[in-house]
């Protein structure tokens, strides 16, 4: 019965923590996730154009998948639903891209900032508690 229990605990203990999270520049980031931000031209506007995925048809999208990426998706859940307000504020250029594996960074970064429709490359930041 105790093994059994243990091997639950070891089990769960897994589950609960199986997201890693990185040091990286003071800061804690998902060692799986990085933040895209396409510039003006490159982005659909959202809730009127269909957001980008993982099939859409861009140079950076196949050397991301080749780096393993597994799916690429807006920033904001609400996307459906912009307006001119969220486009003023530039929402609808996020992008979270995710990783199978864990991935170095300022590699990526550093790949896919070469490419024209790339404004900006992220970490995704662990939220500190106030």
């Amino acid at each position: 019965m105790k093994i059994k229990l243990l091997f639950l605990l070891i089990l769960l203990y897994s589950f609960l923590f199986a997201e890693k999270w990185n040091d990286y520049g003071g800061h804690r980031i998902d060692s799986k996730i990085i933040i895209i931000k396409l510039n003006k031209n490159s982005a659909p506007l959202l809730g009127t154009e269909d957001a980008l995925t993982i099939q859409s048809r861009f140079d950076f999208i196949d050397l991301l998948k080749d780096d393993g990426a597994i799916s690429i998706k807006p920033l904001f859940s609400n996307f459906r639903n912009f307006s001119e307000k969220h486009y003023e504020f530039s929402l609808h250029q996020y992008y979270v891209v995710s990783f199978n594996y864990e991935i170095n960074f300022d590699k990526i970064a550093q790949l896919i900032l070469q490419f024209s429709e790339i404004e900006l490359v992220e970490p995704s930041y662990r939220k500190k508690q106030i």
